[in-house]
């Protein structure tokens, strides 16, 4: 009997929650992240920034590496590729007073990418500290450095205009296994025994490594 419901890559961005990694840019600045204030900037604002933002790099990403981050574009505009409470603000499920009731600001933004890409991702990173991907929506740089250790995340600032307001806003990257262009959704029951979104037995290596590495 399955117990509990676990998205399986996506255990790794409780490791990294609420918006508390410095960076230091490539000229040595010291940057901190700030909590965005979603109430105050609306959500609708929010989500079309974040989605312009995604859209801009996948397109840029392309222009150089012969291939995108994220394949499919309805993906990034259902808030398929989120991960963590982002996932909730970032659905087309919900209404902007039904987000807005429950999350008054967010510590950071779980974006989930295809763990294969990640060398490439970060390098291309690198090469584009101060890039504006879309307008109002700035990277200024991540806490990694070197392409051999990235870990389960690369942690990123980006600075995001809304009129007015400016925030450090960190993005989280998180590296993920994604199957068909899609992350890969499982479960896991009281015996420890590993299912897919479907409900079948993985008994794949490569699965359950994926797993271990996300606790």
């Amino acid at each position: 009997m399955l117990k509990q419901k676990y998205s399986i890559i996506l255990r790794a961005w409780t490791t990294n929650m609420g918006g508390n990694t410095s960076i230091t840019t490539k000229t040595g600045e010291m940057l901190d992240p700030e909590r965005i204030p979603l109430a105050e900037i609306g959500r609708a604002k929010f989500v079309k920034l974040i989605q312009q933002f995604v859209m801009g790099l996948n397109k840029e990403f392309y222009r150089h590496n012969n291939y995108y981050i994220w394949e499919d574009n309805k993906e990034i505009m259902n808030g398929g590729i989120f991960n963590g409470s982002t996932s909730f603000i970032m659905s087309p499920d919900y209404s902007d007073a039904e987000v807005e009731k429950y999350k008054k600001s967010a510590g950071d933004v779980d974006l989930a990418f295809n763990s294969s890409y990640a060398k490439d991702v970060y390098n291309y990173l690198e090469d584009h500290e101060g890039v504006e991907f879309a307008p109002g929506a700035k990277y200024l740089g991540n806490n990694r450095n070197s392409e051999d250790a990235l870990g389960n995340t690369i942690i990123c600032l980006v600075k995001l205009k809304f009129g007015n307001t400016i925030v450090q806003a960190q993005i989280d990257f998180e590296l993920s296994e994604f199957v068909d262009g899609d992350e890969m959704h499982g479960y896991i029951d009281s015996d420890g025994i590993i299912y897919d979104s479907d409900k079948n037995k993985i008994s794949s290596k490569n699965n359950v490594e994926i797993i271990r590495n996300g606790w």
